[in-house]
C-alpha cells in the first residue's frame, strides 16, 4: 500500500426516522493495520445503528465501488458500545489504491436509525440472519448482476415511496390501453386501468429480480429446483413459476381492516419461510400499488423506459424498444429467460415488465374486479371506494372458498401479448389462486414473484 497520512478526526453523521431513537457516531480513529490494511475504531451510542463507511483521500470519496472488501462491524445493524472495528484492504478493491502516492485518507461514517436503512439490501441464503446494506449499487460486492445474486443471495432496492401522490392507472388515450373488461379463451379478466392519484405512507425494499429457482430452492429446503422451465444451464437463473397463493404465502384471505398489511402467511410457505429464517416479519408480497410505483420509477409512459405502444393498420400493437426492456410473447420464443438479461428501470429493478407475471398481495373475484375504479369487497353484494392512502384490495368475507377468489397480476409475462406488459396492466388469471389446475392457462408457467420489505 502506498503511504497514507492518515487523519486521526473523521466525519460521523445520522439518518434517522422521526421520533426515534437516534444512533451516534464518537470518537473515531483510523490508522494502518499490517502492511497493506486500514484499520478504523468507533464508539456508537444512543441507539443500535446501521453503519456505513465512505474513505476519501485528500477530502475526495475514492468511490464507493472501491470499498467493497470491508469487514467488521458495518453494512449492518451494529449494537450500541464502544470499540467497535472495520477492516478494509484497498488492493482488494481498490486497483488505483497502488497509485495515488502520498495521500491523506480520511474516514466518514453514517449511522442509520433501522427504520432508514440504506438504499440497498443483500440477504444470503446460505446464511441468512447475516444482512449487509449498502449505500449504492456500486458498493454492492460484484455487482448486483453477478449471478450469486440470482441464486445464492438477494438484493433488494429501497424504494422512496413515502408520502409521494401519484396517478395510477392509464390515460384514457394510452394505446393499447384495456379499458374494457373481456375475457381470453377463458384465461384472463382485465382490470379497469381507471387512473387516479393514491400515496404510501411509508417506504420499502423490493427485489431486483424476480425470485427465481434457485432462490426458492433453498428458501424452501428443496432438494432441487423446481419450474415452469427446469432444463437447460440457465434454469437456476430463470424465474420461479407455476406458483399458488399458497405456496407464496399460505393464506387466501387478506382482512378487510387495514391492520395487517402483510398477509397471513403459513410457516411453510415461500414468504413464511423467508421471514423466519431472516427475521423480517415484515416481507411479504408487494401491494398493487406499491408494485405500480416500483415498477414506473417516476415514468408516466406505458412503459418504465418512456415508451409507448403503436397500433399498426393490421391492428397490432408494437413497440420499437421493447426488445431491450422486456421478454414477452413476440421475443421470448415461449420460454422464461434468466433474470437480469434485459435493461432495467431508473431504479435498478430488472424485468418489471415480462418475463415471469408477477403476483401481488391484492386480492379480488373476477365479478368485482371490471367495476370501476378499484374497490374493496364488504360483503358480497355491498363495496366500498377504495382509501387513497395505502389502498388495498381486499374482502371482508371469511370461509367462502368457493369464490375463486385471486390475486390481482401485474407486468405480463413471456406468454401474454405486449399489451399485458404495460405499467398499467392489470389481469386476474383464473385456476391460479391457491392451486394451481391443469385448466390453469399455460399450466400455470408464467406465474412468479418478488419480495418486498415493509419500513413502516
Amino acid at each position: 500500500m502506498k503511504s497514507f497520512l492518515f487523519l486521526g478526526c473523521a466525519l460521523a453523521s445520522a439518518v434517522i426516522w422521526a421520533g426515534a431513537a437516534v444512533p451516534e457516531v464518537s470518537n473515531i480513529k483510523i490508522g494502518q493495520r499490517g502492511g497493506s490494511g486500514v484499520k478504523v475504531t468507533y464508539d456508537l451510542s444512543g441507539a443500535d445503528g446501521i453503519i456505513t463507511v465512505d474513505f476519501l483521500t485528500n477530502g475526495v470519496s475514492v468511490g464507493r465501488h472501491n470499498i467493497s472488501a470491508l469487514k467488521g462491524d458495518v453494512g449492518k445493524l451494529v449494537q450500541v458500545g464502544q470499540g467497535k472495528s472495520i477492516y478494509w484492504k484497498p488492493s482488494l478493491s481498490w486497483p488505483e489504491s497502488q497509485e495515488v502516492g502520498s495521500a491523506v485518507l480520511t474516514v466518514e461514517i453514517k449511522a442509520r436509525a433501522v427504520n432508514t436503512p440504506p438504499d440497498y439490501l443483500v440477504v444470503d441464503l446460505d446464511n441468512p440472519t447475516s444482512h449487509r446494506y449498502y449505500e449504492t449499487a456500486e458498493e454492492v460486492p460484484g455487482g448486483v448482476t453477478n449471478r450469486r445474486y440470482k441464486t445464492s443471495e438477494m438484493v433488494f432496492r429501497r424504494i422512496h415511496a413515502a408520502n409521494v401522490a401519484f396517478p395510477m392507472g392509464s390515460p384514457s388515450t394510452e394505446v393499447g390501453r384495456m379499458d374494457k373488461a373481456w375475457q381470453n379463451d377463458s384465461a384472463f379478466f382485465i382490470g379497469k386501468e381507471n387512473i387516479h392519484t393514491v400515496s404510501l405512507t411509508n417506504d420499502f425494499y423490493i427485489g431486483i429480480y424476480e425470485v427465481t429457482q434457485e432462490q426458492y430452492r433453498r428458501i424452501m429446503d428443496k432438494e432441487t429446483a423446481s419450474g415452469g422451465f427446469t432444463e437447460g444451464d440457465d434454469a437456476k437463473e430463470r424465474p420461479q413459476t407455476v406458483l399458488s397463493r399458497s405456496s407464496i404465502i399460505g393464506n387466501l384471505f387478506v382482512p378487510s381492516t387495514h391492520s395487517n398489511r402483510y398477509g397471513i402467511e403459513s410457516a411453510a410457505s415461500l414468504i413464511g419461510k423467508f421471514r423466519a429464517k431472516t427475521g423480517f416479519a415484515k416481507c411479504s408480497l408487494p401491494t398493487e400499488v406499491e408494485w405500480e410505483f416500483a415498477c414506473r420509477a417516476s415514468e408516466y409512459a406505458a412503459f418504465y423506459w418512456g415508451g409507448n405502444l403503436v397500433k399498426g393498420e393490421d391492428g397490432k400493437f408494437s413497440s420499437s424498444d421493447i426488445d431491450d426492456y422486456a421478454w414477452y410473447e413476440g421475443n421470448s420464443k415461449g420460454t422464461t429467460h434468466p433474470v437480469g438479461l434485459k435493461k432495467p428501470n431508473s431504479w435498478g429493478l430488472y424485468d418489471m415488465l415480462g418475463n415471469a407475471a408477477e403476483a401481488t398481495l391484492d386480492l379480488t373475484r373476477t365479478w368485482i374486479y371490471t367495476k370501476e375504479p378499484y374497490y374493496a369487497i364488504v360483503s358480497k353484494d355491498n363495496f366500498e371506494v377504495l382509501q387513497a392512502i395505502d389502498p388495498l384490495m381486499h374482502y371482508g368475507v371469511s370461509g367462502t372458498t368457493d369464490w375463486n377468489d385471486s390475486s390481482l397480476i401485474r407486468g405480463g409475462s413471456y406468454w401474454e401479448p405486449v399489451t399485458h406488459c404495460r405499467s398499467a396492466a392489470r389481469t386476474v388469471q383464473k385456476g391460479l389462486f391457491g392451486k394451481i389446475t391443469t385448466d390453469a392457462p399455460n399450466g400455470g408457467k408464467h406465474l412468479g414473484c418478488r419480495l418486498a420489505i415493509r419500513l413502516d
